[in-house]
């Protein structure tokens, strides 16, 4: 779950993403474990929850500004059909947390602008607060996703949140990039090595397929 050293803690991303998103009583019990020591995240780890999470929060916001449609529940009701699981997951806690409190109305055409606004400042904040919460440790990865700037002017927001969508999502460019091959023939050349070892030893099933996959990607 984390690394611990006397003095601080290497989180991956599903405690990263607790911290920031779980319940109220959930997040405290993890902040009783990591007693307010150091909080220290590497870059992957901030790519994948921009992967998961913002981009996500970002897809929706440029739903909702679509010209034909008219209110945030047309919204809503667009992205339950179109997107399921982590998505969907994602979009439904946002506006628990956001939309219900500012008493926006779902129905109403005049709270849409309200929404976007909200969205766009929802975004900025979450971003500056993962800057600020953790410190980044050494990018041994050197993950380009996790560069991509995000920039947002909360006057007109969606230039920059299309802007680093583009970037985010320009595969090509970033795992030209990316280093975490070299990270792992060189770093974690042993556990690798390993992995496909066991992989090579397992019948292929709908059970070990994902497993022996990766392995394979790992070659």
């Amino acid at each position: 779950m984390w690394s611990q050293s006397a003095q601080e803690h290497f989180l991956d991303t599903s405690v990263m993403r607790s911290l920031l998103l779980a319940t109220q009583a959930y997040q405290l019990y993890l902040k009783s474990k990591l007693n307010n020591k150091q909080l220290y995240i590497s870059n992957y780890v901030y790519m994948e929850i921009r992967r998961s999470y913002i981009i996500s929060i970002i897809s929706f916001y440029f739903v909702l500004h679509l010209d034909n449609v008219y209110t945030i529940g047309d919204a809503i009701t667009l992205w339950s059909n179109k997107f399921k699981g982590s998505e969907l997951k994602a979009i439904l806690q946002l506006i628990s947390q956001i939309f219900s409190t500012s008493q926006l109305n779902f129905s109403n055409p005049k709270d849409k602008n309200k929404a976007l606004s909200l969205l766009a400042i929802y975004i900025k904040r979450f971003d500056l607060i993962i800057k600020t919460k953790f410190k980044f440790s050494e990018d041994l990865t050197n993950c380009a996703r996790a560069e991509v700037p995000l920039t947002i002017d909360i006057k007109n927001p969606a230039i920059g949140l299309k802007k680093f969508v583009l970037g985010f999502e320009d595969t090509a460019t970033c795992r030209n990039q990316c280093k975490i091959d070299d990270f792992l023939i060189i770093h974690c050349k042993l556990e690798v090595e390993q992995i496909v070892e066991i992989a090579s030893q397992l019948p292929k099933n709908t059970n070990t397929r994902r497993f022996i996959n990766i392995a394979n990607n790992l070659k």
